[in-house]
């Protein structure tokens, strides 16, 4: 029956106009699994037809947040008497009222791939030669796409959306990413507060073997996002800001600056910097090989 639903929903996705004509619940009934393959159909797309190679389907899938009225209020950062605390990550309280959709992984190098055409990342020998306009290209198709600067993003990301007619894609907002990644905790980590744990959740200096892996390899956290703790640092939208307002509704951080802000940590980083409330500061242009990036989107 998933098959038959997961076909009825590939084959609206590429004919929107032929929705009209099922019932209420039919479209009830296929919207789950059209909403879970969308993604991938626009990657279908400007693969040409049929992706080059396998790849987990996870990397396409987005996670829904929505807000009743009057939005979710939660305390973000870290207390003065927590473990590692640092002044950037002073406590303070934000309302969401927005509603988006977080990747549930971290943008892959078979994704940066099909969009861009290349593959700037560090860690790709050993994995597989893809041709791409007559082109052969080494990748490693599930890890996360690596050397990316935040203004290199930027060009990703108007590229994704011109390919996609029903979404808008963007970085998270700080906010959005820290809200993310607590899963309604307020623990030092998504799961609890034992750093022991950590090797479950989050690739980094302890387990890595000095390298990134395949997003999806470990435990998501409760709302289902992976590599939310290590793998690769990731941007968001915000400039840096060293100290928060005390409350904001809707947060997307001063209007300019110098820097840009990381978050989550990276698989060469100790446990204190894969914390959810751990915050570092990066040049736009810098291209690392621990900084990556996922995306969030919106319906237009």
């Amino acid at each position: 029956m998933a098959s038959v639903l997961q076909d009825k929903a590939a084959y609206l996705a590429l004919h929107p106009e032929l929705r009209q004509a099922l019932s209420e619940a039919e479209l009830r009934s296929i919207e789950p699994a059209l909403e879970k393959i969308s993604n991938l159909l626009v990657f279908e797309k400007l693969a040409g037809g049929r992706l080059p190679t396998e790849t987990k389907s996870e990397s396409f899938e987005f996670t829904s947040y929505e807000f009743s009225q009057g939005g979710k209020r939660m305390k973000l950062g870290s207390p003065r008497n927590a473990p590692e605390y640092k002044m950037e990550e002073k406590q303070h309280d934000v309302t969401l009222t927005r509603p988006f959709e977080m990747q549930v992984t971290l943008v892959t190098q078979l994704q940066w791939l099909l969009v861009m055409g290349e593959n700037p990342s560090n860690f790709k020998t050993g994995g597989q030669v893809i041709k791409i306009n007559g082109r052969d290209i080494e990748i490693n198709p599930d890890r996360p796409v690596e050397q990316v600067s935040w203004d290199d993003v930027q060009k990703y990301i108007q590229k994704l959306n011109a390919a996609d007619p029903h979404y808008n894609y963007r970085l998270p907002t700080e906010a959005e990413w820290e809200y993310s990644v607590r899963a309604g905790t307020d623990t030092p980590y998504s799961y609890g507060s034992d750093p022991g744990e950590l090797c479950a959740y989050g690739w980094h200096k302890a387990n890595s073997g000095n390298q990134t892996h395949d997003v999806a390899s470990l435990k998501p956290n409760a709302k289902g996002l992976y590599d939310m703790h290590g793998n690769v640092q990731e941007w968001v939208q915000d400039w840096w800001e060293i100290d928060h307002s005390p409350y904001a509704v809707d947060p997307i951080g001063p209007s300019q600056g110098r820097h840009g802000v990381v978050r989550g940590g990276d698989w060469n980083d100790d446990a204190r910097r894969l914390r959810s409330a751990c915050r570092v500061s990066r040049g736009h242009d810098l291209q690392l090989n621990f900084v990556g990036f996922r995306l969030v989107r919106t319906a237009r």
